[in-house]
């Protein structure tokens, strides 16, 4: 690889990242102010990105018009970008712990958003370094899969130290100012959670452009996969998430009206929120894993009216998934408001009418593009008619016209269901990412056919 134009690419990326960053923490302490008013703790961590990314931007703004503007000026460049980006990292934490620190504990859930924030930074960076064929980890993307891992291991092992070292510092100036205003334990859990969702965002992105490498050489020699393992990997995280949550509902549901058990709703209630909440995180991730899917095909196929079906199909999935995650999350905001309980089981009915609609139109279209990829003999039809005979067999409308006669029944039949749909479609994933196009045949970029290939 040519170690300087990547490295002035990435500059490149850097900086777009850099002002991406300026601008949604703009628009993020706007937000705050608008819910909370001028709190200081709210917005330590602000201010110290804002002045960070700031002092950056215009440095290498300054740098990059200058008329000596040349490959030496170019690497000071890079290196005010990698101490910036330090900085900010390590920087960034440390006040945003500090900060939470010293901030009422019914304050706190308002940063839950800083999780989406980073998925968003990252599905950014996949997009920019996707467009200039770059990969983040260039240094060590040509390793084979066991010594990458191990690297990646490792840098999650200093990302470790940084949050012991957070954790450690903050405790140090509680004890000598004793600034502390929530538990210690709930400080060490929330910078706990922060380092796992970190490190498994960082290990899928990882993992997403080692598969993506590997399968660009399994490409150039003519042997492409069916379908790629960053399908597999995505669909992984989103089929544990939609299994978590769907044994959640169904406890929640199964705990409603029963009185003698108001601590364990209260338990699962606090549960159901939560995914809720999650829920737009991964309906992100769905919307990731369908463009994943789409682009990979696209450079399979020359069908261009199919691919605009998949394409379609993707948006209309992520429509409905965040339609869905927005209504479940002001659901309970709106009901607040209502006078009688009539005009609770009216709203509750119409939604549920909604949401068979969209569900039927929804599945049309699936069977639509189905039929479409048979029509062209396009390999996928098979995984699409069986996907389709999912969403029809195990559609909750039938499930519960089979065990109408109780609503227990109808819990469990719709979460056991829905774990056997899961996990199908997962198995389809990983079958079909496992199947390589006919060396010997080789493939011509708008061949992909089942009588073309044994």
């Amino acid at each position: 690889m040519n170690d300087e134009r990547i490295a002035s690419e990435l500059n490149k990326i850097k900086g777009y990242i850099l002002v991406l960053v300026f601008i949604t923490t703009l628009l993020f302490s706007g937000t705050k102010f608008l819910v909370y008013g001028f709190i200081y703790q709210l917005y330590l961590v602000d201010i110290f990105v804002l002045l960070v990314s700031g002092i950056v931007i215009s440095t290498t703004f300054v740098m990059k018009h200058s008329n000596q503007y040349d490959e030496r000026l170019e690497q000071s460049v890079g290196r005010i970008y990698k101490l910036g980006y330090a900085v900010l990292l390590i920087g960034g934490f440390w006040i945003h712990y500090f900060a939470v620190s010293i901030t009422p504990f019914d304050m706190i859930a308002f940063g839950y958003i800083t999780n989406t924030l980073i998925l968003i930074g990252f599905v950014v960076l996949i997009v920019l370094l996707k467009r200039k064929k770059l990969y983040a980890n260039y240094k060590m993307i040509e390793e084979d899969s066991s010594a990458y891992y191990k690297l990646v291991l490792q840098n999650i092992g200093k990302l470790l130290i940084m949050f012991i070292l957070i954790l450690g510092s903050i405790l140090l100036v509680d004890y000598l100012f004793m600034i502390l205003v929530i538990d210690i334990q709930i400080l060490a859990l929330l910078i706990g959670v922060s380092f796992v969702m970190l490190s498994i965002e960082y290990v899928i992105f990882a993992a997403y452009e080692k598969n993506h490498y590997d399968e660009t050489r399994l490409t150039e020699k003519n042997a492409p996969r069916y379908l790629t393992k960053n399908a597999v990997l995505f669909f992984g995280i989103i089929a544990i998430f939609q299994i978590a949550s769907s044994y959640v509902n169904m406890r929640y549901n199964l705990l409603v009206g029963n009185f003698q058990t108001a601590q364990s709703l209260y338990l699962w209630s606090f549960f159901k929120a939560l995914i809720e909440y999650l829920s737009i995180d991964f309906a992100i991730i769905r919307l990731i894993l369908m463009l994943i899917i789409y682009t990979y095909v696209k450079s399979l196929t020359g069908h261009k009216i199919v691919m605009k079906m998949v394409l379609a199909n993707a948006i209309l999935s992520f429509t409905v998934s965040i339609a869905g995650a927005f209504t479940n999350i002001l659901l309970p905001i709106i009901t607040r408001n209502m006078d009688s309980g009539e005009e609770i089981q009216s709203l509750a009915s119409s939604i549920s009418y909604i949401n068979l609609g969209f569900s039927v139109v929804f599945i049309g279209f699936v069977a639509f593009v189905a039929f479409n990829l048979y029509k062209y003999r396009i390999i996928y039809y098979k995984f699409t008619f069986i996907y389709v005979a999912m969403l029809i067999i195990f559609h909750p409308f039938i499930i519960s016209t089979i065990w109408k006669e109780s609503l227990k029944e109808v819990y469990i039949a719709q979460f056991v269901v829905f774990v056997i749909k899961t996990i199908t479609l997962w198995i389809l994933y990983y079958v079909y990412s496992n199947k390589q196009f006919n060396l010997e045949l080789g493939l011509e970029k708008h061949v992909t056919y089942d009588h073309k290939i044994k």
